[in-house]
Formats: C-alpha cells, structure tokens, sequence
C-alpha cells in the first residue's frame, strides 16, 4: 500500500500546505563529539563480544517549499570486542535511493588507544552485488581491533511518508541509552504505538512550537532468533503515523475509511465499450463451463491469468486496457483485472491487505497504511483466498505468512449511482492440518538382496508443501523436471539410484486441488548394514530427514509455526526367510502436546505383523496449531524431537 501514497500525498497536502510555515530543522544542530573518547562500560559490558553503545534516531518532518521532506539521522557508536564484531562491522553500507539524498555522511574509529581516525568521501567505496547485479557504496573501515569503538552519523532527505512506518529498535547485539525522536511542524500531531512491552513514546513541545515524540531506552538486551518463532514481530518495536492537522482541524488522519476507498478506486475500473468486449472475449478463451461450481470458475480464471500475464512490479501498464494489449501489469493492476472479470461474471470478493506475519504482524487496533503491505482477494461463498501477485500460489493456498494473521477486507458497496468499497478487520485463518500433507508411503522387498533391497517410494505433498514443488512443473523444462524430480527423492535418500520414476499432477493448475504424488523404484547401499551374521536396517530413516530441536538457555519467544500440518508415513516390509527380527517394540512411539484435554500436535507411531512374517509400521505426526505459549515449549519439543528419535531407530535381523 506504501507504493500509492502519491495519491494520499496529493489530498493531504491541499489541506494544509497554504498554512504550514517553514521552521528551522532541528537536525542541522546535532553534532557528534569533537573530541571522542572511548566510553567507559560497565564489568559486564566489557565482556561483551559486541555492543552499541549509543544510538540515536531522528527523524524530522519539515515543509520546504511546497515539498513535505523527512530527515532521517542515524547516529551509532558500536564497541568491538571480538575478532567476529570487528569482521561483521568492517564495512558501513550507505544507502542508496534515487527517492533519497545524503545531506550528511560521516565515519570514524577509535582505536584501543583512543586514536581516531576519520574517514572522507574520497574513502567511499563502491561494490556490485552479484545476484542483483545492483551497485553498493560502502566506507571500507580500517585499524580497527579488539575494543575499539566504531562511530557514524548519517543523515538522509527523503520524501515524507506519514501514512505508517515501522521502528525496530532491538536486534541481536545489545544496545544501551537509545534514543529515538519525532520532530513534526507545530500543526502536525503524531501518533505511535509500542510492542513487546516497550514503553510509549512520550509527547512534548519545544520552545518554538514543534512537537516531538520520543522515547529513551537505557538498556536493551539482544534477542537471537530461535526456530519455530517469529523474529522481526517480537523485537522491541512501535509503529507511528500523522494522526491530526491542527491548521485544517483534521483529526485521524489516517483512517480505514478512506484506505478502503482509495483500495476500491486502484482495484477496479469501469470499462468502457470496447474493453467490456476484450473481457468478454478473454473469459470465452478460458473456456469456462457454464455448469461449473464456483471454486472450478475462480481457479480457471486464475490458471489463465497467471498462464498468460506476466505480474512486474515495474510495469507501466495499469488501466485494463493497456494490460489486456500487452498482457503485464504490477499486483495492483493484475487485481484489477480479476476484479473486472469477477464482476462481469458476477462472484462476490472481497480485496484483502494485510502483512507479512514474520516481519510485521498486523495490527487490529491501530489504523495504519504499512498494515496495507499485501494483497489478496477472498470469496467468501467457497471460503477461500487466492494470491493474485504470485504466479506459484493458487486458490486456498496462498503465503503461509499472510494467514493466522488480520487483514483489511474491503468489499464492494453501491449507493444510487455510485460505487465504493468499505473496509472491515478480518482474521484470515490458517489452514487445518488436514490441508498441508507430507506423506511417505514405502515398501521394502529383501527378497533379492538383504543389503541392497528394492525399496518402492510414494511421496504425496498437498498444501503448503505441495507449494514449494508442484507450481514450478508449469514453468520449467522437461530436463529441468527430471533433475528437481530426483533432488525430492534424495533429499529422503540420499545415496539412492532411482528408477521408474512417475509424477502425477505435476503443474500449477493442480495445487490446492490435487496432491503432487511422486513414485519411484530406490535402491541404497547405505539402508542396511551387515555386522557378522546380523544385518542393521536402518528404518527410521525411511522417514526422510528430521529437525532437531535444541534449546540453550531460558526460550525467549512463543512457539509459532509456519502452519499447520501433517505428516503420514507408512513402511511395509516382510521379514526374509531365515531371519528373525528384534527390538521391533522400538518402533512404537506416543508424544503428545495437549490442550484442554486433547492432542494438540503429536507423535505416533505403531507397528503391527501378520502371520509372523509382514512388518506394516505407520506414524503419524500432526500440528494442529500455529501458536503456543513458550510455557508450552518443553511439550513443543518433545514431539519434534520424537520424530528425530524415530529417525535413528535402527531394527536388526538375526538369523534364525
């Protein structure tokens, strides 16, 4: 939503530019010391690897003529402590925008003996990244060693944006007396709101009349990233907008309201005569059947779309007309086009935004425009939402991090002759774990070879799994099919020659409708091992690969999975002629997390023998939940760990 503000931009400034007086910027007086000394820590503070010792954020709004900048200064003094602090602290990167202009560009080291040496323009240098091919400018830093202390100042002109912007304040490596400032014009009221227990920014007017908002912070602790959490969402954090105009007496300023209107107009165009003709030639092309149900019309729409138009952010191409002649348009416009084939074809939608969950969750209680990050459309009869900016994401299964996570859901009114869209907070649910399957069916045939049996391979993924593989089928070469076909199968084997490979529903067209299932003749080396007369099978490997998940020192976060899921596997063999096996009992394994009386994730698995002779062992493993509490970690990580457990299980075959 960040991408539109021109349009917000245009309105807002028709209020209050005749009456916003041009004042003096407050950053212009900031200065780093001129004669630096190397700060004095603490005992403790010593013995850390790295620290920043200070830092400050200011970021000012002022009116210049007729243009409403913000300038943003960033002051940060980091001490190096350890030959790992010095290698990731090498470099200062600058940034580099053509929306941005450096105003001030300073660097300097203090060594262990309290030299300083200052860094110039001419010590700018100048890198290419070789994936973006995109050119860096970054200060080389030099004589730096162990408890030296690392200085920069930077301050950046940008063009403001009011509407919603996110402050993290916290990071991995600790922080003492942070500061963080918002300077505004004497008739701009700001508005912020802190997460994860971090005090409120306090309000306050200086003696020319600007207000501020700020907060100090004496000590912040690092917070590492731990798996099965979010990062990013659970730092210390606040978001804050422009919230009133005192000059125009304009007060929430940023508002749904008016979002959801600005959604509507971007999302939907009134056609004229002859681009309803191009519509309706472009829905006879998909070939829709006229008893189809509606999940079959939405995923046929979809299919084409994503068949036959390309989605670039760049793309210039945004009224329906000149994306239907050139087939491209951004995210926005590819809705657009949805939008008008929908109404033409009369489906009932509703245009979601929302966010990323693992970098900023979305929050139902403060209205702001950087909660409006992604776009989804969601058709409330079939209770599904499709992606309309991702190619490899088809009806019900969209990002796994746009759900178990609110949204803005703005759907279509009309009032007499006019047409406009009203917003509403929705919660967009994960999926059941029903809908996310991994499954391994195996069966293992010794009759040939005790040590190199034939073993024959079902691998099923549906869902969020089903993601990651079956979309690209519709967009790769057959060679390139062949070579991702055999990385599936060695990721669970990994030493296997495999035969008699065969994939069903292998394209884009089938994900969320049918599973991607993959079948194959293996053959290992490396599944049993023989130890005199026994032979060790290795069975627990047949699960395929399993994380193992460790804990060191007191868990900081929640426990939150990227979704629900299920797992299934199923292992059949029969026991060869003149062998008996032990410790089958092994194999039987129950682990679970329970909530108010029922598993919530769990563990199972059980073997049975018929006839004394076939061995069936099935597991199942399922995550119910995308959330618990870190109180409910140790029970978290005992059902996961219980699959890596099973994975080590060696049976063993002794003659008889």
């Amino acid at each position: 939503m960040n991408k539109h503000n021109w349009y917000f931009l245009i309105i807002f400034l028709i209020g209050f530019c005749d009456t916003l007086l041009a004042q003096e910027p407050e950053y212009k007086s900031y200065q780093w010391d001129a004669l630096p000394k190397l700060h004095q820590l603490s005992e403790s503070d010593q013995q850390i690897p790295e620290l920043v010792v200070k830092e400050s954020h200011i970021l000012e709004f002022v009116l210049d003529k007729n243009n409403f900048l913000c300038y943003k200064l960033l002051h940060k003094i980091i001490k190096v402590n350890s030959d790992e602090a010095i290698e990731r602290n090498n470099r200062i990167y600058l940034p580099l925008a053509a929306s941005a202009k450096m105003i001030v560009n300073q660097a300097r080291v203090i060594n262990l003996k309290g030299e300083v040496k200052e860094l110039k323009n001419e010590d700018i240098k100048e890198g290419i990244n070789e994936e973006t091919k995109t050119t860096y400018r970054y200060f080389a830093l030099e004589g730096v060693d162990k408890g030296s202390e690392i200085e920069y100042m930077m301050i950046v002109e940008r063009s403001a944006d009011y509407h919603g912007e996110q402050a993290i304040l916290q990071s991995e490596i600790p922080k003492r007396n942070l500061d963080f400032k918002i300077i505004s014009p004497s008739n701009l009221i700001f508005k912020a709101k802190s997460y994860n227990n971090l005090s409120e920014l306090k309000p306050s007017v200086t003696a020319d009349g600007k207000n501020i908002l700020a907060i100090h912070v004496d000590t912040i602790p690092g917070l590492k990233d731990e798996p099965f959490a979010v990062h990013s969402p659970n730092l210390l954090q606040f978001v804050f907008k422009l919230d009133e105009n005192k000059n125009t007496g304009q007060k929430n300023l940023i508002n749904y309201i008016e979002a959801s209107q600005t959604i509507f107009e971007l999302t939907h165009e009134q056609p004229d005569k002859t681009t309803g003709k191009s519509l309706d030639k472009l829905i006879k092309q998909m070939y829709i059947d006229g008893n189809a149900n509606l999940d079959e019309k939405v995923r046929r729409i979809e299919n084409y779309i994503k068949s036959n138009f390309v989605i670039s952010e760049n793309a210039e191409h945004k009224n329906l007309a000149s994306i239907l002649d050139y087939k491209t348009s951004d995210e926005v416009g590819i809705t657009k086009l949805y939008t008008a084939l929908f109404d033409i074809l009369q489906i009932n939608y509703k245009i979601v935004l929302t966010t990323n969950r693992y970098s900023l969750r979305f929050d139902p209680d403060f209205e702001s425009y950087n909660f409006l990050e992604t776009y989804l459309i969601y058709i409330p009869a079939i209770n599904k939402y499709l992606s309309p900016g991702s190619i490899l994401h088809r009806l019900g299964v969209i990002p796994y991090g746009s759900t178990y996570n609110y949204g803005l859901f703005v759907k279509n009114v009309t009032l007499g002759e006019m047409k406009s869209g009203v917003g509403e907070i929705g919660f967009i649910e994960a999926d059941s774990f029903i809908k996310n399957r991994h499954n391994h069916i195996v069966k293992i045939d010794f009759s040939k070879s005790m040590e190199n049996p034939d073993m024959y391979y079902s691998i099923l993924f549906d869902g969020q799994y089903a993601q990651t593989v079956q979309p690209y089928y519709s967009y790769i070469p057959k060679d390139r099919q062949d070579e991702m076909n055999n990385n599936i199968l060695k990721s669970t084997i990994k030493d296997g020659k495999f035969s008699d490979v065969q994939v069903e529903n292998k394209d884009a067209e089938f994900l969320g409708l049918k599973p991607l299932i993959i079948k194959a003749k293996v053959n290992s080396q490396s599944m049993v091992e023989r130890a005199g007369e026994k032979y060790l099978f290795k069975i627990g490997e047949l699960i395929g690969p399993q994380v193992e998940l460790y804990q060191e020192g007191e868990r900081k976060f929640d426990v939150e999975n990227d979704f629900n899921r299920s797992y299934y596997r199923e292992i059949t063999f029969d026991i060869p002629a003149g062998y008996n096996v032990n410790n089958l009992d092994a194999l039987n394994m129950d682990v679970e997390l329970t909530e108010n009386g029922e598993a919530s994730s769990s563990f199972i698995s059980k073997y049975t023998i018929t006839n004394n002779k076939t061995v069936v062992v099935k597991v199942n493993e399922i995550y119910k939940s995308i959330f618990y509490p870190k109180a409910k970690f140790e029970e978290f990580r005992k059902v996961v760990n219980a699959a890596a457990d099973f994975n080590k299980i060696i049976i063993v075959f002794e003659k008889l």
